[in-house]
């Protein structure tokens, strides 16, 4: 019951509440699904890397697109939040570590979800070396970046983000064969999280659908659009 009341806010908030989170979590993850369910890929061991909060991957749990999770998060806040979600998750684990740090056996997982994590790393290169070591032969890695140009400057961030031929060539590099991808948050999109902005604390309760102007785009049509966003899908050869 204290679980309950202590994750209700954020539970409320993802559902009802318009922000660049709450959005982000229904474009992005949509173009995670597209990416897994063509073809139908079920993944008997995902590992979440940079998880933050794991929402990505419990709703990848909970919708049986994999069996068994390990989310793996360096940043000490991020990790509370990150257990809490995995809570009820059965057969599913937390590491607060990096990857290299994290003790995970050589070609263990048979996908690795990665969300905005590539654009904080400054040896990307090496990031890409440990995601290879970890997977299996053929399995999957799903990767979600900023694409430029960046618009609001992050000092976290190393980079303005990836195109599609940048982290093609960055994974091909380190012995991976691109299969797909797909783009999300397009200017149109923006443009509405901007104008729900101005309005204050009113404009959190616009329906999340009302900003959301890509959802029966195709990848071609929301590539005419300037997207801020790309989801890539590569198999380890």
């Amino acid at each position: 019951m204290l679980e309950y009341l202590a994750t209700f806010p954020r539970r409320f908030a993802r559902q009802y509440c318009l922000t660049p989170n709450t959005i982000r979590y229904v474009i992005e993850y949509r173009c995670i699904v597209r990416l897994v369910s063509k073809p139908n890929h079920r993944f008997r061991r995902l590992i979440d890397l940079g998880a933050g909060s794991g929402e990505m991957s419990a709703r990848l749990i909970e919708q049986g697109f994999a069996e068994t999770a390990i989310a793996i998060e360096p940043d000490r806040r991020n990790f509370q939040l990150l257990q809490r979600r995995y809570a009820s998750l059965r057969g599913c684990h937390c590491i607060n570590s990096s990857l290299e740090a994290a003790g995970i056996d050589i070609e263990s997982a048979d996908a690795i979800l990665s969300t905005q994590v590539l654009e904080h790393i400054a040896d990307d290169n090496a990031a890409i070396s440990a995601i290879h070591r970890a997977l299996k032969p053929s399995g999957f890695a799903i990767i979600s970046v900023p694409h430029p140009p960046e618009l609001f400057p992050n000092p976290g961030h190393v980079r303005p983000g990836y195109t599609k031929i940048e982290l093609t060539s960055l994974f091909e590099r380190h012995g991976f064969e691109f299969v797909q991808h797909d783009y999300f948050f397009t200017l149109p999109t923006l443009r509405r999280l901007i104008a729900s902005a101005e309005l204050g604390p009113f404009g959190q309760f616009l329906p999340i659908c009302w900003a959301d102007r890509e959802a029966n785009l195709t990848t071609a049509e929301k590539a005419e659009l300037q997207p801020y966003g790309i989801a890539c899908l590569f198999r380890r050869e």
